[in-house]
């Protein structure tokens, strides 16, 4: 009898037979490098998540989570993947507090459902695009950018409480309703991207806004990235309070351009900024930004009101990419957006522009890479040894590169994680109390290796 076989039999008497998928394309679905689970649980309560891990961690079962999946290959391959958990069941809004402006949802609804529940009473929760299919435990879970953080803040600044199950321990809650509720460490933090690794994020519980009465986003062709980044750290530290700031490289410019069907698409560095607010204060933004622009050397392009969704997935760097592309996630001070930018310039392959987006306020810059996916040793050698250059350039910057997405053959060969922190030993003790067998993500995240062992 196969594993397929003899775990289903213990799955379906925890969710029932409509919880436990095991057929040939469910298990494909939810393949990680090459590694397929034996079983898929579906489970439709927080205690069916719950149950399923008791049971996993009773039998030593290791276990992936899974939201929508948009970030589930960021990690090293699993040293063992019996079970995946769905939470695709999870996703009903469990209340709407419309006076006090809280939401409520299980972690598998999506910031589409959400904004669907919150636009009726003019509100909206800010952690990402309204039409984004991202789940809100899977946002919580990567620690996804928010894309208007200088308004709204980051998922720690809107997260208010949550609700967890884990290995050993069952469902816990932390956190509330309220901003100061927490006399002591607050344990959302820890949980707010960890990656699936420390327990099963069930149900938040977020702030929110309400809906500004008018957006506008104005582009900027600059010459360099460091004079876009210049102009951007102007824009943040000045009195005009933009809502993001995203420096685009020029091919990525160009696809942005096409994505609003823009007029006259160009491949130019190019600074977007967004604004929130009312009509005549955004007016006098555009205006003040145009002149800072201009100042700075700029050419500042038409306003627009409005980013679609396609729009919208170049400029936070969520387009779905192709199996072929290497997808590194870079971190820096945002003051070194422009530096860190124009060193990966030198860092493109062979004659190739550059394809690069910069979150200037959150420091992040996610830089993609088109590449063989049948390579050769020289190719291989090659590429690993660009990555390590980067990280190399990184560490002297007090900057780090995550490989968020590869081809299997470059993956085997570049670590996704690059060089030790030193926070790893830090992580390994909270593992080991949380998830005392390690049964969450095993072997995927540097600090569940086993052999950390006690902080001295």
């Amino acid at each position: 009898m196969n594993k397929s076989a003899v775990l289903a039999s213990p799955a379906e008497s925890l969710l029932g037979a409509d919880g436990v998928h095991t057929s040939q394309a469910a298990l494909a679905q939810h393949a990680l490098d090459g590694l397929s689970p034996s079983v898929v649980a579906v489970p439709d309560t927080s205690e069916g998540v719950a149950e399923v891990l008791k049971w996993a961690h009773k039998d030593g079962l290791g276990v992936v989570v899974w939201g929508s999946g948009s970030r589930i290959g960021l990690g090293a391959r699993p040293s063992r993947y019996d079970i995946a958990i769905s939470l695709s069941r999870l996703n009903r809004i469990m209340e709407h507090d419309v006076e006090n402006l809280t939401l409520t949802a299980q972690a598998g609804v999506t910031l589409l459902e959400a904004a669907r529940t919150t636009v009726a009473h003019n509100q909206m929760l800010a952690a990402g695009w309204p039409w984004s299919r991202r789940t809100v435990g899977g946002l919580i879970s990567a620690n996804r950018p928010v894309p208007k953080r200088l308004l709204y803040g980051s998922v720690r600044d809107q997260l208010l409480g949550i609700r967890i199950a884990l290995a050993e321990k069952g469902l816990v809650g932390f956190g509330g309703k309220v901003l100061k509720n927490v006399a002591g460490y607050d344990m959302t933090k820890l949980v707010i991207g960890s990656l699936g690794s420390l327990g099963v994020i069930v149900e938040a519980t977020f702030k929110l806004f309400a809906i500004p009465h008018r957006e506008t986003y104005l582009a900027a062709a600059l010459a360099s990235p460091i004079l876009a980044a210049s102009l951007a750290t102007r824009l943040a530290n000045g009195p005009l309070r933009p809502a993001c700031l995203f420096l685009l490289s020029p091919l990525a410019a160009e696809r942005m351009a096409k994505a609003q069907k823009l007029a006259g698409a160009a491949r130019e560095w190019t600074l977007v900024a967004g604004f929130d607010g009312r009509s005549e204060a955004i007016r006098r933004q555009i205006a003040d930004a145009r002149a800072l622009i201009t100042q700075a050397g700029g050419d500042p392009r038409p306003a627009c009101d409005t980013i679609g969704e396609a729009g919208g997935r170049c400029l936070t760097a969520e387009e779905e990419s192709p199996p072929s592309v290497l997808r590194l996630r870079v971190g820096v001070a945002p003051g070194d957006v422009g530096d860190t930018l124009a060193y990966l310039e030198t860092e493109s392959p062979g004659d190739e522009p550059i394809d690069a987006v910069a979150d200037h306020p959150g420091g992040a810059i996610t830089l993609l890479f088109s590449l063989p996916e049948h390579p050769g040793e020289s190719q291989l050698t090659e590429t690993a040894g660009r990555i390590e250059r980067i990280r190399a350039w990184l560490d002297e910057h007090a900057g780090f590169a995550v490989l968020e997405q590869a081809p299997a053959p470059y993956k085997s060969r570049i670590s996704p994680w690059g060089r030790s922190s030193g926070a790893e030993r830090a992580m390994g003790l909270i593992k080991s109390r949380l998830d005392p067998k390690g049964i969450l993500a095993p072997g995927r995240f540097p600090e569940m290796n086993g052999h950390l062992g006690p902080l001295s």
